[in-house]
């Protein structure tokens, strides 16, 4: 009776571990594109994108020590979860608001930047001037009629000024980085009602004497109108933008603004012009789990179980999103699994029982996988492994006891994420977990290589 209340003991702790291998993965943060800010500094702020390959574009707007509003980026890949060590850079002498194309010069480097995101929305950016909480700044809740990307926008034509864009709902915001007739670098800020899906109109405005990269908080003073600025969206991806230099603006029922300079010109999003011409019609790898749980219980004993899972699999079939096309969806072609485990169980009434085993089972045709043109994967591999396996207790009065048939079932989830065009490769940190007296480890591996 000791023995069947010690294996159904067992069994359940089996049952924990089955959901914690099922349960405990962490899902690496991938932060939104768009407007991040420290709610507690208003006035400064922060654009962040992952571009194509998984390479992250940072853009800080903040203040010089004299009061002028500057502007500084940071560019570079980022690692499977995410996080980025960097420069900041800084550029002069480009060109001006409504001015001809003037190359920039530099850059210099201002001080190193790390950022790193606990989810989706919320991270911490360390610099020179220490380390913030930031978060995704949202600006309206409701869905727009008409999405434009979302990102960093530029004329081809013209590189080292750009924009920083961004429509929720039906308004927009935006931060155009440049240059000031003495080659500084300043940027302009327009955020308002749409005036139609497609179109935007509205004044362009000028802050200062706000927070230095490395000096405390000091909100910034009221906002100087320096021109305006109209945007014509003739795709998602495309735009026409027209911008002014005067700082009269037409009254109702005047009869003209005053004259001014004017600029006009098509943008497009800082990326690939098709950015899934470059990604395979399938990928081909392995994967592994490989969970380690350690349980002392004052009554029943130690156990240790040891599971490495790994799988064989073949991703194909890609078919694109709708249009516009942003992804890239694969669906499982073939793939294999094996389980292979070794348990052991110390009890002070019972003895000690082992058992090694291996049981494979094939994968269903249900796991997913997307890339975008940015580089950035999502999948998932979601399977049960079940069989059976034996086992061999050595007794306390040292008999040795066989029990055969003993159930094997292990549901297995591994969430793919990272970036990667020309491969897809993630060792995401180990996670370790304490629950009273028992451990658990789980480090998590895959390397899936292009099929063309």
């Amino acid at each position: 009776m000791v023995k069947i209340l010690n294996r159904w003991g067992r069994f359940l702790r089996l049952l924990i571990g089955g959901c914690l291998l099922l349960c405990s993965l962490g899902v690496h943060a991938e932060p939104e594109t768009g407007w991040w800010w420290n709610p507690a500094e208003s006035g400064r702020g922060y654009f962040i994108e992952i571009l194509d390959g998984g390479v992250l574009f940072f853009g800080s707007y903040l203040y010089e020590a004299d009061g002028r509003g500057t502007w500084q980026i940071a560019v570079g890949p980022v690692g499977q979860d995410y996080s980025y060590t960097g420069q900041l850079q800084a550029f002069s002498g480009g060109q001006t608001l409504t001015g001809d194309y003037v190359p920039p010069s530099g850059p210099t480097n201002p001080g190193t930047i790390s950022l790193n995101f606990s989810d989706d929305a919320h991270g911490t950016l360390t610099g020179p001037g220490g380390t913030i909480p930031i978060e995704r700044f949202h600006f309206d809740a409701a869905e727009a009629s008409f999405q434009p990307y979302v990102g960093w926008w530029w004329n081809e034509q013209e590189s080292g000024r750009g924009f920083s864009l961004a429509v929720e709902g039906g308004h927009l915001f935006l931060i155009g980085y440049m240059y000031d007739l003495a080659g500084n670098p300043v940027w302009y800020l327009s955020a308002g009602t749409m005036t139609s899906p497609t179109s935007y109109a509205g004044p362009l405005q000028q802050f200062a004497n706000g927070q230095t990269l490395t000096g405390p908080y000091r909100a910034p003073g009221a906002p100087v109108n320096v021109g305006q600025v109209a945007i014509t969206f003739s795709a998602d991806d495309v735009a026409t933008i027209t911008l002014s230099d005067g700082t009269a603006f037409a009254a109702s029922g005047s009869a003209t603004i005053s004259a001014v300079r004017s600029r006009i010109f098509t943008v497009r999003p800082y990326r690939t012009a098709n950015p899934l011409a470059n990604l395979p019609p399938g990928w081909k790898g392995t994967l592994q789990s490989d969970y380690v749980l350690h349980e002392e219980d004052p009554v029943l004993g130690t156990t240790d179980i040891h599971l490495v899972f790994q799988g064989n699999i073949t991703w194909g079939d890609a078919i694109d999103s709708l249009p516009p096309v942003r992804n890239r969806h694969y669906s499982v072609v073939s793939g294999t699994f094996q389980l292979t485990g070794d348990e052991k169980s110390v009890d002070p009434v019972i003895g000690t029982c082992t058992s090694h085993y291996t049981v494979s089972s094939a994968l269903p045709p249900t796991y997913d996988l997307t890339l975008d043109g940015r580089g950035v994967y999502h999948g998932s591999i979601s399977t049960v492994v079940s069989g059976e396996r034996s086992e061999t207790c050595i007794l306390t009065d040292g008999k040795t006891e066989t029990t055969e048939h003993l159930p094997v079932y292990e549901p297995i989830v591994i969430i793919l994420r990272g970036t990667g065009v020309y491969g897809l490769h993630g060792r995401p940190a180990p996670q370790t977990l304490m629950f009273g007296t028992t451990k658990i480890t789980r480090k998590d591996s895959w390397d899936f290589t292009a099929v063309r």
